[in-house]
């Protein structure tokens, strides 16, 4: 049996609490998303991701990407078209972002980019209500200690009026939720009720200023008129 002598052994404990925590590190990612949805199940997508350069390879390899092919690669599809990509190290703190923006035609369909592929995404017309839901596929890698500290945002600014929601956050039309790293572990659902614009229960603030114009330009319109007769 060989003996380690004290030195050798604090050498390797120190070694060994350095793998663990690099481990523990591997997948730091910090993640936000917005959207703005339109009532037809349209709308436009912005996301922005960063974590500490160190990583970025490590994370690359595991379809987190950090170069505009590969990110343009992953959030393109049928029902989604990427318009803007910028990737930016910050020297002050040694991190890496991703800014990403898209438009997409169909909001149920956001699945089929490759960025999206296993969340639920659900966008239905009900009895003149919206029945809004994305569930998140589970991702089992991001448990372990050390990940408490990174989040990942959920926000969603609505066509209509929030009827019910189980958000986090809600402020006007915009839902929001927030979940610490380890929780996506599990599938986490987002749900809401929305009184749907489209339904004719009233008018929106865009069509009441739509017939304020309308009604302006024709008042306008039989003032001249008038004074051209005289």
């Amino acid at each position: 049996m060989t003996f380690l002598s004290p030195q050798t052994r604090h050498h390797l404990a120190a070694v060994v609490a350095l793998m663990l925590i690099s481990l523990s590190f591997a997948g730091c990612l910090n993640y936000e998303q917005s959207a703005k949805i339109n009532a037809d199940g349209s709308g436009t997508l912005r996301i922005h991701y960063w974590t500490l350069e160190p990583y970025v390879t490590w994370l690359s390899q595991n379809k987190i990407p950090f170069s505009e092919d590969a990110i343009r690669e992953r959030y393109a599809s049928d029902y989604t078209t990427v318009k803007r990509v910028r990737v930016e190290t910050k020297e002050s703190d040694s991190t890496r972002h991703v800014w990403v923006e898209l438009d997409f035609s169909d909001f149920s369909r956001l699945n089929e980019a490759e960025a999206f592929a296993g969340d639920v995404f659900e966008w239905k017309h009900e009895d003149g209500k919206i029945k809004f839901r994305h569930v998140t596929a589970p991702d089992t890698t991001v448990r372990g200690p050390g990940l408490e500290g990174y989040t990942v945002v959920y926000s969603y600014t609505m066509p209509g009026s929030i009827i019910s929601s189980n958000a986090m956050e809600s402020e006007e039309k915009t839902l929001t939720w927030m979940y610490r790293l380890p929780q996506l572990s599990q599938s986490m659902e987002m749900k809401a009720t929305i009184k749907d614009p489209l339904a004719g229960g009233g008018l929106t603030n865009e069509q009441i200023i739509l017939l304020f114009l309308i009604f302006v330009t024709i008042g306008v319109a039989s003032l001249f008129l008038v004074r051209k007769r005289r």
